[in-house]
């Protein structure tokens, strides 16, 4: 059976079986026994999502406070509009951001990352720039955030035991939708009680916590030295998007990812629904709330549980689910119900998540980790930008339930086509064994 080399080549047949402790980070110290719980088995994760939790939160802060800001200044909803665009742009570099994971040090690269993330948002607090400064700011300080969720993602495989995957993946995700949650709450009080200013300022020293917390991971350094050839940055951008291309395991997740980002359209329909069905602002808010709760509840779950089958299998089980709730809820003819659909849609979207990082963790080459997760996400990312706008134009041809419905009949077919492209590569492996 072939195992992952150096130059990028992978092993397919090792998709849902351990792997060797040869493929870990060379003098990584991740643990010694499986006692206790995973925080305290693997004390170097725990620094890592401590630092993710601090950045996250603190990201929900900046833009809150930002926000208001700009909306009590320009006045004006374009204004707030472009705030919004411009921290999603840097998704489109996905490809060229990718390959600091794979070249640097990712501890190195995970603090730079922080630290240039605080000095801006200083800046920031010092200045109260004019809208396009600050537009060019925000700007940079979300591409420093983009370089440093795939470093991230791909650094958890050498920080934890590989039958802890799934639960530290669990993790990293449920921090996530969390600190969605949390951040602009405490954005909202930060600002009311202690101004825009001030509110920068918590943001900004959350940074400098991060630093001091990544700081305390082991060295996670890329191929070793005398293993790599020099190349540019555009090269490797370019040997990224071919290497998803042609590594079967990558591209059947990318192609099923990127058509589950194409349902995207349910955020679009979710506040009419609830308008239809009488819920009013309240009933907006549930729906919006239930499906991160629904998340919340799917991460821990998969923490408790950790690993009980097939990682695949997983996936497609997670886009169905998420699928079946999107439909159900533009079916359901009482906002209780879309409500507690929403909450299955959350629990489906959790499996697919940490199903889906497992996945690639465990059959992608490290050196080339890095930029499949860049890739991978950034491409999710375009695909819920196409889904938005052309679930507005949908939602005024038809109706909310109607989007919601062909939202989660798109999340179910992606979902089956991964596992059909996925089953296929799984039976060629065998072969090859």
């Amino acid at each position: 059976m072939s195992t992952p080399t150096s130059d990028g080549q992978f092993d397919t047949a090792r998709l849902d079986i351990p792997r060797s402790r040869s493929l870990r980070a060379s003098k990584t110290p991740v643990m010694i026994g499986r006692r206790g719980g995973l925080l305290v088995r693997a004390p170097a994760f725990t620094s890592l999502l401590s630092a993710r939790a601090l950045s996250l939160v603190g990201d929900g802060v900046c833009n809150l406070a930002l926000i208001v800001h700009v909306q009590r200044t320009s006045g004006t909803g374009i204004a707030v509009g472009l705030l919004l665009l411009v921290a999603s742009l840097p998704a489109l570099l996905s490809p060229v951001t990718g390959v600091f994971s794979d070249r640097m040090d990712q501890r190195r690269l995970l603090a730079s990352c922080e630290i240039v993330q605080g000095l801006l948002v200083v800046v920031v607090l010092w200045w109260l720039p004019a809208l396009p400064v600050l537009l060019v700011l925000l700007f940079c300080k979300a591409t420093a955030a983009t370089i440093a969720d795939p470093a991230a993602r791909s650094a958890i495989p050498a920080l934890v035991a590989d039958a802890d995957l799934v639960a530290a993946n669990s993790l990293l995700g449920g921090l996530r939708q969390t600190a969605d949650i949390l951040g602009p709450l405490l954005g909202g009080v930060l600002v009311a009680t202690v101004g825009i200013r001030g509110a920068l300022g918590g943001d900004a020293a959350s940074f400098l916590v991060g630093t001091l917390l990544v700081a305390r991971l082991p060295p996670l350094r890329p191929t070793p030295p005398g293993r790599r050839e020099e190349t540019s940055v555009l090269a490797e951008a370019w040997a990224g998007l071919r290497y998803v291309a042609s590594h079967p395991i990558a591209r059947a997740a990318a192609i099923g990812f990127f058509l589950i980002g194409l349902s995207a359209a349910d955020d679009v329909a979710l506040p009419f629904l609830a308008h239809d069905l009488g819920g009013g602002v309240i009933g907006i808010g549930a729906l919006y709330a239930a499906g991160a709760t629904g998340m919340v509840l799917g991460y821990v779950l998969l923490v408790r549980v950790g690993e009980s089958g097939s990682v695949t299998r997983g996936f497609v089980a997670g886009a169905a689910i998420a699928g079946i709730g999107n439909s159900l809820t533009g079916l359901a003819p009482a906002i209780g119900l879309a409500v507690g659909f929403q909450v299955i849609r959350g629990l489906g979207t959790a499996v697919l998540d940490t199903s889906l990082q497992t996945m690639l963790q465990r059959s992608v080459a490290r050196p080339m980790l890095g930029r499949v997760f860049a890739n991978v996400y950034g491409a999710v990312g375009i695909a819920a930008a196409i889904s938005v706008t052309l679930g507005g134009v949908l939602l005024d041809a038809t109706s909310p339930g109607t989007v919601l419905v062909i939202a989660g009949l798109t999340a179910i077919t992606a979902g089956i086509t991964s596992g059909l492209l996925l089953r296929v590569q799984e039976r060629a492996a065998r072969g090859l064994e």
